[in-house]
């Protein structure tokens, strides 16, 4: 008899926001994490990726741009484009992770 294990699948929405002059993607993970797309800091992407890495231990993460943003402008491309690089960059993150610490 074969058995195989089932991956655990978690879908989380990002918001794009405007708030404060500022254009935010916001990550709802362990605790909110939000990321300037007009800031060159890469403390909150660094954070982020940490917590990301701590549930791709745990599970299959994948993140959806939400769907409420009205404005289809360059932040809302870009917003998107993050995503499904990041999406892309977990998916090979997943598939290096020993199935025993899965």
């Amino acid at each position: 008899m074969l058995l195989v294990k089932e991956e655990i699948h978690m879908e989380y929405k990002v918001q794009l926001l405007k708030e404060d002059d500022k254009d935010l993607l916001r990550f709802t993970l362990d605790k909110v994490y939000d990321i300037n797309l007009n800031s060159d800091d890469q403390n909150s992407i660094k954070n982020l990726f940490y917590a990301i890495i701590k549930e791709a231990f745990k599970e299959d993460v994948i993140f959806v741009l939400d769907s409420d943003y009205h404005e289809k402008d360059l932040f809302f491309d870009i917003a998107n484009d993050y995503i499904a690089k990041l999406n892309d960059e977990i998916k090979t993150i997943r598939q290096q992770i020993p199935s025993e610490i899965k």
